[in-house]
């Protein structure tokens, strides 16, 4: 899609649209210190967004840079002084209707399956325990909803477990609807560095004990 032509945004839009185009274009994707700067960039240009006409998403960005800029959100969010403008991205991306999309691999010969080994934007939230970060992470599972991908970084947490941690009944109950292991045991064994407790115990550890009646 021409951002310049689209028929359904007005002129104030459309430059909007032009701008972030330009700033994209500027970033090496691979520099983290470009990226903050982006973010701080974006901030003017998305916080007066008119609702009835936000985009789509990855008509702007490519899915991993969507993921940069969700991951170096949380970090802003995380540093408290800047934590509106990590904010202010990912109320954004949620706006446009943004959805995590999981990358697929065959497996020994069978249909594609979801590729799970993958550090997320709720990864990076769930390091830092803060009210702010809880409400990203609770922000952040409206994108990531594909139940089916319960995404394991490289200590071997799961969203699975983030959503124990943090207390998201709703979430909890999702996963086990898509049939997750409430102890994450392929985890386990999947990931021989693992350093991570069973999702029940870190649930129990940060005070949700009332709240798991399924597991």
């Amino acid at each position: 899609m021409s951002f310049e032509c689209a028929d359904n945004y007005d002129d104030s839009i459309r430059n909007k649209l032009k701008t972030l185009k330009s700033l994209k274009e500027q970033v090496d994707w691979n520099n983290e210190e470009e990226r903050y700067r982006l973010l701080y960039n974006l901030y003017p240009v998305i916080s007066d967004w008119n609702d009835d006409q936000l985009p789509e998403l990855r008509d702007i960005f490519q899915p991993r840079e969507i993921e940069h800029l969700l991951s170096d959100s949380v970090d802003l969010t995380s540093g408290f002084q800047h934590h509106h403008r990590g904010q202010r991205f990912i109320k954004f991306a949620l706006a446009t209707g943004y959805k995590d999309t999981p990358e697929m691999e065959e497996e020994n010969g069978n249909e594609q399956q979801p590729l799970l080994r993958r550090t997320t934007a709720i990864h990076r939230a769930a390091r830092f325990h803060s009210p702010i970060n809880h409400t990203a992470i609770g922000e952040l599972f409206k994108a990531y909803d594909r139940y089916d991908a319960n995404y394991i970084d490289e200590w071997g947490y799961t969203h699975f477990h983030a959503a124990c941690e943090y207390g998201f009944v709703d979430v909890v109950e999702k996963f086990l609807d898509a049939g997750q292991d409430p102890d994450c045991r392929l985890v386990a064994t999947a990931t021989p560095k693992s350093i991570v407790d069973p999702p029940l115990h870190l649930a129990l550890a940060w005070g949700y004990k009332t709240r798991w009646r399924r597991c």
